[in-house]
């Protein structure tokens, strides 16, 4: 095997997960021994999770065509089979008995989890020890489905007839009524018939494969993404993402209704009830969905959502941060004398906090907790999606580590006090949270602690820096590796605030620990792929792939570090980012690695050009870049 491919490494699991019809298996050469071996127990499995965290996304096309082609024979019809690598996923979904496939790629775990919430779970459950990431970005997706209202069809209005006429109740059938959100059903059979929601939740996907209600799972994360991305849609859009019309139908739609003046909506509203796909209720919540999450930026900043049921009393606040800042977030709920669980989500990062009649008690985001998060929470963030639900607080969150020790007040000051602090620092790093450090060496042990904090000063007032800041000076010091933003490397320590990170950047910086790299990779890849496609032009694209791979196996071996970089089909050379980071290696490294691959190529290279020829290539590719 050459580098660039999956690099050898054993069966993560090779077994059964007991948790569902889970296979768990990890990439490299016997990948596809093994899944041909799974054919011979005549077993189906309902999710094959590929383990890619050690090679990433690395590997050949024909082994990603083998590996999806014996899933199809392994997987149950809407099974899923998961490439994984770090946070990120590509899913390839069976879809019917003759296989059709639909493949889906995500860049974190909220994305994942907006797609399926239960295969996140299980994700989570076979990948790491600790599940609680799987409750870091429910708020959101939660109240979409707790507000969706489910709608009996023809089927379900006589089949619930006939239940009851049989004396044969089924509770979750017969509390829908067509006015009821999910939410009230859920709280109502959990009181009265003692049901979990997971199991509400089962037996309502039960009746909607039994089409004895519209379609309704399909468009939460149509209409969570929607929402997030603060992007309008049109009728025609949501139709489709909700599974409420097939392409054909809408085709059809859209032939009957072409020209026709006046209100597109209302005329294809109008067709829907003809051709029966669906009712004049489902139409309706059609309508209001539309005019509640299709609306364009800026329309509004909050929006109150307040379930018809009387027994639910679920009130929601959803909005937007921007419109107004989150300290007046907070003091708003405070002062409302409001209780329930605030969920901020931007991007990746999730704020929550409980209020207990306007007292905040307990805050996290991801692994920071208690004060320390709402300082984060007030001095560093600028946007997201809000979500107030009167609702039960997470487990994760009632912990005691969660707990405010000052009250809000109290801690609103201290977050003013860390942004104006911020501000000053960051003015000091070239583009700001975009600046890209690089360590120094540390020749004289600057960072060691062992009582060597006085010889590191800090700048603003010429004191000793202490040896806390010191720790946290060195974590960050460990993860600059030239290669990705202060603002992503802050993020990867998890329990560090935005303005500590700051902080600890400036002292290294100015402290001579860390600078900002002379270069970055655009200026040597380009010259690189420059000489590659001019070799390509002369000899081709497929023998420069040959000696590409060749020489990347003479200047890295089969270490690690030769797994990071990518051979493009058009014979381009380029690094995955986000695994060099993950190796630790650094710029510096890297810089040298591909300054070795390239030595190594040219001398494969002129054993079968011309050297004059090479030579001339080499120099007319060198002195443009020079221009540039």
């Amino acid at each position: 095997m050459l580098p660039g491919q999956v690099q050898s490494a054993s069966t993560l699991s090779g077994a059964h997960s007991s948790l569902e019809n889970i296979y768990v298996l990890k990439s490299g050469p016997t990948l596809i021994g093994e899944l041909t071996g799974l054919l011979a127990s005549k077993q189906y499995f309902e999710i094959l999770l590929i383990d890619t965290q050690e090679s990433g996304f690395l590997f050949p096309t024909e082994i990603f065509f083998e590996t999806v082609n014996l899933a199809k024979q392994l997987l149950e019809v809407e099974g899923t089979l998961i490439f994984l690598t770090g946070n990120r996923a590509i899913t390839i979904t069976k879809e019917s008995l003759i296989g059709d496939l639909s493949l889906h790629t995500f860049a974190s775990y909220s994305e994942l989890f907006d797609y399926s919430p239960a295969l996140t779970k299980h994700v989570l459950a076979v990948t790491t020890k600790n599940n609680s990431l799987a409750t870091e970005n429910t708020d959101l997706t939660q109240q979409v489905l707790m507000s969706v209202v489910p709608v009996l069809t023809e089927s379900g209005i006589k089949a619930k007839g006939a239940r009851q006429a049989a004396g044969k109740s089924n509770p979750v059938l017969s509390s829908v009524d067509n006015c009821t959100p999910v939410s009230a059903i859920c709280i109502r059979l959990a009181e009265s018939n003692k049901l979990t929601m997971d199991a509400i939740l089962t037996q309502i996907k039960t009746l909607e494969t039994n089409k004895f209600i519209y379609p309704l799972f399909a468009k939460v994360p149509f209409l969570v993404n929607c929402f997030r991305n603060r992007s309008a849609f049109t009728l025609k859009d949501y139709l489709l993402a909700a599974k409420l019309v097939t392409q054909s139908q809408l085709d059809e739609l859209i032939l009957k209704t072409e020209g026709i003046p006046g209100n597109v909506a209302t005329h294809i509203g109008s067709e829907l009830l003809k051709m029966k796909c669906i009712n004049a209720r489902q139409l309706e919540i059609v309508m209001q969905d539309l005019a509640f999450y299709g609306q364009k930026a800026g329309l509004e900043s909050n929006r109150l959502i307040k379930a018809t049921s009387e027994e639910s009393q679920l009130q929601t606040l959803v909005g937007y941060l921007g419109t107004t800042d989150p300290a007046n977030l907070l003091q708003n709920f405070a002062q409302n004398r409001d209780t329930g669980v605030l969920s901020v989500e931007h991007r990746d990062s999730h704020f929550r906090a409980i209020f207990e009649e306007g007292r905040l008690t307990h805050v996290r985001i991801g692994k920071m907790t208690g004060d320390k998060a709402i300082i984060e929470f007030t001095s560093g963030w600028r946007e997201g999606i809000f979500v107030f639900i009167q609702r039960k607080p997470p487990p994760d969150l009632t912990i005691e580590s969660c707990k405010l020790t000052k009250n809000l007040d109290k801690l609103l000051l201290e977050g003013a006090l860390a942004k104006d602090n911020m501000d000053q620092d960051i003015q000091t790093l070239p583009k700001r949270l975009d600046a890209i450090l690089e360590k120094s060496p540390d020749a004289t042990k600057l960072l060691d602690q062992d009582g060597m904090q006085n010889a590191l000063k800090d700048p603003k007032d010429n004191t000793p820096i202490s040896g806390k800041d010191v720790v946290l000076m060195r974590r960050l010091w460990i993860e600059l590796d030239g290669l990705n933003k202060l603002s992503d490397v802050i993020k990867k320590l998890g329990d560090v605030a935005q303005f500590e990170g700051v902080r600890a950047a400036r002292l290294l910086v100015y402290n001579g620990l860390s600078h900002v790299p002379d270069t970055d990779l655009t200026q040597p890849l380009q010259k690189f792929n420059l000489i590659c496609r001019h070799i390509s032009d002369k000899i081709g694209v497929d023998r420069s792939i040959a000696f590409l791979r060749l020489s990347l196996r003479d200047a890295l071996g089969y270490s690690a570090r030769a797994s990071l970089y990518i051979i493009s089909p058009a014979g381009e050379s380029g690094i995955d980012q986000a695994a060099a980071h993950s190796a630790h290696t650094s710029l510096s490294q890297v810089l040298q690695d591909v300054e070795d691959w390239q030595v190594k190529y040219i001398e494969y290279v002129s054993q079968e050009m011309n050297p004059n020829e090479l030579m001339t290539i080499i120099q007319e590719v060198h002195a443009d870049t020079m221009i540039e």
